[in-house]
C-alpha cells in the first residue's frame, strides 16, 4: 500500500512538471508569431488591393473598343498618361514602405499558423498561404506598373497587341484581388 502511494503521489507530483513543459513549448511557439506583423500583412492587402482598384478607370482609357478602326492609335492627353504615372508611384511606395518598414522577412510568415477571428468568422491562417497570396499581389503589382510605364515609354499611343493587354489586364484586377483578399480575409 505504501509503494501505490509513494507512486501516486511520484506521478502527481511528474504531471506538474510535464504540464509546465507543455505550456513551455506552447510559448515558443506564440513567439514566432507577432500580433503586429498580422496586423501588417493585412494594411498592406488593404492598401494595395484598393491602390489596384482605383489604377481600372484610368487603364480603361487605353483598351481598345471592339468597334474601333484598327489604324486609329490610341492617344490620350498628357494629363491622363500623369495619373497613370501617379498611380504607378502609388503602388511602388505602398510595396516600400510596408516591405522595408513592417512586413516581416516572408520565410518568417512562412511559420506562421494562426487563428483569425474576423467578425463571426474563424480560421486557421497558415504562413504558406499567406506569403503565396502575397507573392501573387506583388507581381500583379508588377504586371500594372509595366502596362503603365508601357503606355508611358509609347507616349499613349498603343497598337492593337497592346491595347489587348491593356485591357486582360483590366479583366484580372478584380478577380486577383478578389483572390487575395479572400486567402487573407476570408471575405
Amino acid at each position: 500500500m505504501l509503494k501505490i502511494s509513494a507512486l501516486i503521489i511520484s506521478i502527481l507530483l511528474l504531471i506538474p512538471g510535464l504540464l509546465g513543459g507543455f505550456a513551455g513549448c506552447e510559448q515558443e511557439e506564440e513567439e514566432v508569431f507577432d500580433k503586429e506583423d498580422l496586423y501588417a500583412v493585412n494594411n498592406y492587402v488593404e492598401e494595395m488591393t484598393a491602390a489596384m482598384q482605383e489604377v481600372v478607370p484610368d487603364l480603361k482609357g487605353w483598351s481598345r473598343a471592339p468597334h474601333a478602326e484598327d489604324e486609329m492609335p490610341l492617344e490620350y492627353d498628357q494629363e491622363r498618361m500623369q495619373w497613370l504615372g501617379e498611380h504607378r508611384d502609388q503602388l511602388e511606395e505602398i510595396k516600400q514602405e510596408h516591405f522595408e518598414n513592417r512586413i516581416p522577412e516572408l520565410e518568417k510568415i512562412e511559420q506562421w499558423e494562426v487563428v483569425v477571428v474576423r467578425g463571426t468568422e474563424e480560421w486557421l491562417m497558415k504562413g504558406p498561404e499567406v506569403v503565396e497570396a502575397l507573392e501573387k499581389l506583388n507581381e500583379f503589382a508588377r504586371d500594372l506598373k509595366s502596362s503603365i510605364d508601357m503606355i508611358k515609354e509609347n507616349d499613349g499611343q498603343l497598337d492593337e497587341e497592346q491595347s489587348e493587354e491593356i485591357k486582360e489586364l483590366i479583366e484580372q484586377v478584380e478577380p486577383v484581388t478578389e483572390e487575395v483578399r479572400h486567402q487573407i480575409f476570408k471575405e
